[in-house]
């Protein structure tokens, strides 16, 4: 894929750090679409079988990730511990955006690695690839919904603006990638559906984008009134894309075939990560709690244990990606560990 896959995964991380004075973060609301990454990352990553693979990194550059941002997120959640417990919220929104990016990370990853063990794994079945990948979509329907929110802030200065109009940019760029390179692969008439589905959001795209250059021009309420009307059909255009990707079965491959012992491997990380993921929404939800009713010692009680249980399931995943690592379960040359996928 060409567009950037580090841009596309960033974009909440790109949102939060453009606020600028005197507009302020609100941590209720940083924790709210936090969690609706978090349930991203679960849904479309942990809870399916991929049957493509989920970046170009190597095995061993997949394992790397997972470690390096590991300690990141730990890092993360101590730190918002830390401030949360000194009642001052002011960097919490920064802080949250970056736990959750490395979260991303380690998801994504982790979604790379499984994949790889199961294509390339001795005994297994290789995979018959979709005509898209429907978490592509489904990440820029989500990014594209709080790059909108984002414009809507009251107050919203240029850097914001220029933030969101990158997020937009970055995600229907990779949507219509993704949708061009299906249509050579599905078959009439879904293949004319989806070079509709193309014109539909870049033509929308196009007429918000115009708007966003008149908003940062001049960032006028009128003008972001003009660039909330003008996101609404961007919107509705890939609601319907992913809705028809979604619920047509021509679109939809099979995931590779494991042999038990590789699905015993694969199965220990992807319970290990799937409780990582719920432990990160259950301390981000005490979180958002502790904001609006911060005199609850329950809560605080809550946060701590939660925040114990991110790093229990973080040592659990890198144990277990490391046992996979070192099992002898890919075929030559990817049981190196260094090979990428095609």
């Amino acid at each position: 894929m060409a567009t950037d896959e580090r841009l596309q995964s960033a974009f909440f991380a790109t949102l939060v750090d453009s606020y600028a004075s005197p507009v302020t973060l609100d941590p209720v609301i940083a924790c709210s679409d936090a969690m609706k990454v978090m349930q991203l990352m679960s849904d479309s990553l942990l809870l399916k079988e991929r049957d493509m693979p989920m970046n170009k990194q190597s095995f061993g550059a997949n394992h790397e990730t997972v470690i390096a941002q590991s300690r990141l997120l730990a890092s993360c959640i101590k730190r918002l511990e830390t401030t949360l417990s000194n009642g001052s919220v002011a960097n919490l929104g920064p802080t949250l955006a970056e736990a959750t990016d490395s979260l991303v990370q380690i998801i994504e990853a982790v979604a790379g690695l499984v994949f790889q063990l199961g294509q390339h794994g001795k005994g297994a079945t290789k995979a018959t690839p979709s005509v898209m990948d429907n978490y592509v979509l489904v990440r820029a329907r989500l990014a594209v919904q709080l790059a909108v929110n984002h414009l809507s802030i009251k107050g919203v200065v240029p850097p914001m603006i220029l933030a969101a109009s990158a997020v937009i940019a970055t995600h229907v760029e990779a949507v219509t990638e993704a949708c061009s390179d299906g249509a050579k692969r599905a078959k009439e008439p879904h293949n004319t559906q989806l070079k509709a589905c193309i014109r539909a959001v870049t033509g929308t795209t196009s007429a918000l984008v115009a708007s966003i250059k008149s908003f940062v021009a001049s960032p006028s309420p009128d003008n972001q009134e003009t660039t909330s009307n003008f996101a609404q059909p961007v919107l509705s255009s890939l609601d319907a894309l992913v809705g028809f990707a979604v619920s047509t079965d021509s679109f939809y491959g099979t995931a590779p075939a494991k042999p038990r012992v590789i699905a015993k491997y694969v199965k220990s990380i992807q319970a290990a990560a799937l409780a990582l993921v719920s432990a990160c929404t259950l301390f981000t939800q005490v979180t958002k709690l502790l904001l609006t009713r911060s005199t609850e010692q329950s809560h605080k009680e809550k946060l701590q244990q939660y925040g114990l249980a991110i790093d229990h399931h973080l040592a659990k995943l890198n144990e277990s990606v490391q046992q996979a690592s070192t099992a002898d379960l890919m075929e030559p040359p990817f049981d190196s560990l260094d090979e990428k996928d095609d």
